[in-house]
């Protein structure tokens, strides 16, 4: 059978912000892409954890507000080996230039539960070295009483990659 080539104990659960962390994303892909079967996207997966905003500061500059999360980055690196499907939370201040991004990779965003409140919103800076983020602030805003809920539409998912969120979340 497919999970057992390509079980979910062999794509990482990471939870980094850098660069390191979309690498580990893409080699994981690359190896259920080389031994699961033919017409891989055909295969979904579905991504549990953070979406948020993020402010970023590295040698090349400073960016506020940008785009961010765990399950963002993973959502968008496996957009283009497969269907991505999305369980996460996001607050009043995650709009249509956002759900855009997500649109645009053809990721299914119906798990993304809409809260009253902030977005989870992330500050760092990457100045040291590339490959370790230091964080200078983590405001949780609606992720911290978040919930995961499974959409109905997504029982048929093929696998399962848990990001950067709470453990005892993801046991439930």
């Amino acid at each position: 059978s497919s999970e057992s080539i390509c079980s979910p104990k062999q794509v990482h659960n990471e939870g980094s912000l850098s660069r390191p962390f979309v690498s580990s994303v893409v080699e994981a892909l690359r190896f259920c892409t080389d031994r699961v079967r033919p017409g891989l996207r055909h295969m979904s997966i579905l991504v549990v954890g953070s979406v948020a905003f993020d402010d970023v500061t590295s040698p090349s500059g400073t960016v506020k507000n940008i785009l961010g999360g765990a399950a963002t980055y993973f959502s968008l690196a496996a957009s283009y080996f497969t269907k991505v499907r999305i369980v996460g939370v996001v607050g009043e201040d995650f709009g249509p230039e956002q759900e855009k991004v997500f649109h645009q990779h053809g990721i299914d965003i119906r798990g993304l539960e809409r809260a009253r409140g902030k977005t989870f919103r992330w500050g760092g800076s990457y100045v040291d070295n590339l490959n370790e983020a230091k964080t200078d602030y983590t405001d949780l805003n609606v992720f911290e009483t978040f919930q995961p809920r499974i959409p109905k539409e997504y029982a048929d998912t093929d696998f399962l990659f848990l990001a950067n969120i709470q453990p005892t979340l993801q046991a439930d």
